[in-house]
């Protein structure tokens, strides 16, 4: 007589189905936690890229134009005599451009003392007008 060995049917016992559906509920928690971490890993992964080919290709640019845009130290300067803004790189001290005045900044700013007393509004004496009816101004004589 020859041995073999065949696969046959065997029912499981209740115990032994328990243990199976224990052991597929815990794989299927960590194929659920190896695509969290998989959506996680793949997220960082594709940014890290993103800033990659963001830095080539700036670099690339500069390059290629020979230039890049940095933020830098200016000042606005006004020409009240030409009612321009002139705008001034503080590092090299160059103009870098001019525009014409707004309506608020073409009036100079004048520092007034701080009032005495006890900080009433003054108000100029004679600040009121009178309009002057018709009949009572008087009309040129001799033309004059």
């Amino acid at each position: 007589m020859n041995k073999v060995i065949r696969d046959v049917r065997v029912e499981l016992s209740e115990a032994e189905r328990n243990k199976l559906g224990d052991e597929i509920a815990a794989s299927v928690m960590r194929c659920e936690a190896i695509e969290t971490q998989k959506r996680i890993v793949t997220a960082d992964l594709t940014s890290s890229q993103k800033n990659e080919r963001k830095g080539y290709r700036e670099k690339s640019k500069a390059l290629r134009e020979g230039f890049v845009w940095k933020a830098i130290d200016c000042e606005e300067r006004p020409d009240f005599a030409r009612n321009v803004v002139e705008v001034w790189r503080l590092d090299t001290n160059e103009k870098l451009d001019e525009r014409a005045m707004r309506s608020e900044e073409r009036q100079a700013a004048i520092d007034f003392p701080a009032p005495e007393g006890d900080g009433a509004p003054v108000v100029p004496i004679g600040s009121k007008k009178k309009r002057m009816k018709p009949e009572d101004a008087e009309a040129p004589k001799d033309g004059h």
